[in-house]
């Protein structure tokens, strides 16, 4: 597999779910997963190329029930995008660019979203506090 020994395979997979934990125990804490049986899901993304982790969130979602997954992302690949569609019940794609090399090419700022900033977000979809700078209420 490209020069990849399996130990390594396993190394990383170790190292990605520990981060995976981490930021589920950080962002979630003690809130309980929400209930989405039987209602409409709008799984979205900033980019999509080549839809490995879009299809692990849909696949995680669909064990759940929903009655619909609409998938909404700004930019994919359009062969990305039609093997997408298949998977979920309506897909909101902006821009199908048939040469995409990489999803930060299309933004003018693409910067990670600060664990900080993830917790203020989810904190005010939480209704306990507005949105702002983080550290600033």
């Amino acid at each position: 597999m490209r020069g990849i020994s399996e130990e390594q395979i396993d190394h990383i997979t170790a190292q990605e779910l520990k981060e995976m934990h981490r930021r589920l125990n950080l962002y979630r804490g003690n809130r309980p997963f929400p209930e989405i049986r039987d209602r409409t899901v709008i799984l979205v993304d900033d980019g999509i190329a080549t839809g490995v982790t879009a299809r692990a969130a849909i696949q995680s979602i669909r064990r759940q029930k929903p009655n619909r997954i609409i998938l909404a992302v700004p930019v994919a690949p359009p062969e990305t995008v039609t093997k997408l569609g298949a998977q979920v019940d309506e897909v909101v794609c902006i821009i199908t660019p048939p040469d995409m090399r990489a999803i930060s090419l299309w933004y003018d700022n693409f910067q990670q979203t600060t664990d900080e900033e993830v917790i203020a977000l989810l904190d005010c979809s939480w209704g306990k506090k507005r949105i702002g700078k983080p550290g600033k209420e």
